[in-house]
């Protein structure tokens, strides 16, 4: 037979303009939502969010942490520093799920393609860009993580050093990794003053 329990939800949204730092603040609030549901004896089995990577380190990490003794699920939450910590699951793809999948389509022999070892990743600025994106990237580009330990990678931080590549014989890769829409890479094709070349591979991680 099946288990038959009640789950009851408690909602307590996040105002992260009470500390005038957005995400990273939301730490601040959590710590004190567990607090008064503590005082108020409602701390229940599971805690869902916060979303922001910042927060979520502060929360679970075993070091600096709190002493949580319920686990978390976070919609979010992507970044490195949130791997392998035993009381949060996160429900969409990490960055590290991303990062390896890519380390491993570059490296396989398929019948279309033989195994890359270059690649250029571009990485818009924060402002363009979104919070999945953001942490996908810089898996990438971290220089002591996994993608940059296999896979020989440049990075281009603007759009011009992009362009510019993109137009040139004398380069690194014919393979260009960047996190987005289908919109980034028909834009900058718009803008280009000469063709690409045919050879040139958009890997564009468009996940949500």
């Amino acid at each position: 037979s099946g288990i038959d329990f009640n789950l009851t939800a408690n909602y307590n949204g996040f105002n992260t303009t009470m500390y005038n730092r957005g995400c990273g603040s939301s730490t601040c609030e959590g710590v004190a939502i567990l607090k008064m549901l503590h005082s108020n004896r409602e701390i229940g089995c599971v805690m869902l969010g916060p979303s922001c990577t910042y927060a979520t380190f502060q929360l679970v990490d075993d070091e600096i942490g709190l002493s949580l003794s319920i686990p978390v699920i976070s919609a979010g939450s992507f970044g490195l520093s949130c791997n392998y910590k035993s009381k949060l699951t996160r429900i969409l793809p990490p960055a590290r799920k991303i990062s390896d999948l890519l380390i491993h389509f570059v490296g396989e022999v398929l019948p279309f393609k033989p195994k890359w070892q270059n690649a250029y990743v571009y990485r818009k600025s924060v402002e363009d860009t979104t919070e999945d994106c953001f942490w996908y990237i810089n898996a990438l580009e971290a220089a002591s993580a996994n993608f940059a330990r296999n896979v020989t990678r440049q990075m281009l931080r603007t759009e011009d050093s992009l362009r510019d590549v993109l137009t040139t014989t004398q380069r690194h890769s014919n393979i260009f990794i960047l996190c987005g829409s289908p919109n980034d890479v028909v834009s900058v094709k718009s803008k280009l003053t000469s063709p690409i070349i045919e050879e040139t591979l958009f890997i564009l991680l468009d996940v949500y």
